[in-house]
């Protein structure tokens, strides 16, 4: 079985499903912010920079209030981001990031000729990145047919805890891998998979189990950040991260439909 002693946050995220109190500031807590919800300040200035120059004729159809409801849950810390186009100019780094990607992942969709798409994320987090993928898809012109997490079991409760209290209920699923690695389940359908820092730090067997159950009919939005070896997706676009968050941090894109 998948040992879960490396995951610090796993305790909290037990206790943020099971208490409110925890739930209300778990975004604080450092056994949480040391697995997640620690952009840096000057990451997502870069990250917002991005956004405004590369998508420019997103930015201002961005509703950013929408993109604020991810700092309401959990009391992350906030910042001020003088250059957002909209009244509210208070977002947490790490909503300032999810914003960028989701653009970029929906960028990516987009080029591939997605106009339907069944979208699996692995390791996803406390379901930000989710959030943000639904709030911007239209944008594109993506419609998103299905939206599957898979993630340990306690995460993934805290992730449907996180994205119900929002309204994102539709169109939405989870998976445990305890239970996709003993077989007691069947991965749902899909054609695009999500993995944010995630694949990669996972051991060389937990990896082999994925890579088994996922197949390879599929494109991908991957950010690698360790040293492993990610040789099964060297027919890829691979790009140096920027802002570049971790030492050995890459992109790797499944290559574009001609």
């Amino acid at each position: 079985m998948f040992s879960t002693d490396i995951y610090v946050h796993v305790p909290v995220c037990i206790e943020a499903v099971d208490n409110d109190e925890v739930f209300n500031t778990f975004k604080r807590d450092t056994n949480f912010t040391v697995i997640l919800e620690h952009t840096s300040e000057e990451a997502s200035r870069i990250f917002l920079h991005r956004i405004l120059n590369e998508f420019s004729d997103y930015a201002k159809k961005i509703d950013w209030d929408k993109v604020a409801e991810n700092d309401k849950l959990g009391t992350p810390i906030l910042l001020e981001y003088p250059d957002v186009p909209s009244k509210n100019k208070l977002y947490s780094p790490s909503t300032i990031a999810y914003a960028f990607k989701a653009l970029d992942i929906l960028r990516h969709m987009k080029d591939s000729n997605f106009t339907n798409v069944n979208i699996l994320e692995i390791g996803a987090g406390y379901g930000g990145q989710c959030k943000m993928i639904f709030d911007m898809a239209p944008l594109f012109d993506i419609n998103i047919e299905s939206y599957t997490l898979v993630d340990l079991y306690q995460p993934n409760k805290l992730q449907k805890k996180y994205l119900s209290k929002l309204g994102y209920t539709d169109k939405i699923f989870y998976q445990a891998f305890e239970l996709l690695e003993d077989g007691k389940v069947v991965l749902n359908k899909f054609d695009y998979l999500i993995s944010i820092y995630a694949i990669s730090e996972f051991t060389q067997r937990i990896r082999d189990i994925y890579l088994n159950i996922l197949g390879s009919d599929y494109k991908y939005y991957i950010l690698w950040n360790t040293p492993a070896t990610y040789d099964v997706y060297a027919d890829s676009i691979i790009e140096q991260e920027y802002p570049k968050t971790g030492p050995f941090n890459v992109l790797i894109k499944s290559k574009v439909s001609e």
